[in-house]
């Protein structure tokens, strides 16, 4: 598998050529959530950000992936809320990679969010984990990629480190909204 392009619906392709896994071979807890389109404020939102795994039973649940070992990896986490558990209180939770906090997730009502991460793995297999920070808050999510970045790309970048994409802009988007 060159990327791991997860979500918690049926593996499929999308319209990019992008193929995407059915994340259970990657977890073994959450359930998996159809998202309806009410309350969505007309958004439209890419397929993959129409279903969601949220975490219910345990205070840390994590994804284990594949990967190269010393190859520079693009991570990407996607959340979408869409009042999954019909109410309008979107959950903050901690997103961490390999036992290091990577960000705290504060999910919103208005529309997709996203954490991006660039990092190389001295192992065969990176975590990404979700943990609860408050009782009543569930962790979910809904998209999480992890794509093998080009040998040269970021060469000044330290291997014994990762770097947070803070911010990312799209222009000219029209069609949907990738998380």
């Amino acid at each position: 598998m060159d990327s791991n392009r997860l979500w918690s619906g049926t593996s499929y392709r999308d319209s990019e050529e992008s193929f995407w896994w059915e994340d259970e071979n990657f977890i073994r807890a959450g359930e998996n959530k159809l998202l309806s389109n009410s309350g969505n404020n007309n958004l439209t939102v890419a397929e993959q950000l129409n279903s969601l795994r949220v975490f219910t039973e345990q205070n840390k649940n994590c994804y284990i992936l594949p990967v190269i070992t010393n190859k520079r990896n693009f991570i990407k986490a996607g959340f979408h809320y869409g009042k999954h558990d019909g109410l309008s209180q979107p959950p903050m939770f901690y997103l961490e990679f390999n036992g290091k906090q990577w960000a705290a997730v504060s999910t919103s009502i208005v529309g997709p969010q996203h954490e991006e991460l660039i990092y190389t793995s001295p192992r065969e297999s990176i975590s990404v984990s979700l943990a609860r920070t408050q009782d009543g808050q569930y962790p979910f999510i809904s998209t999480l990629e992890l794509l093998p970045l080009p040998d040269g790309m970021y060469a000044n970048m330290s291997s014994d480190m990762a770097w947070h994409t803070l911010y990312g802009y799209m222009y000219g988007a029209t069609d949907s909204i990738l998380g």
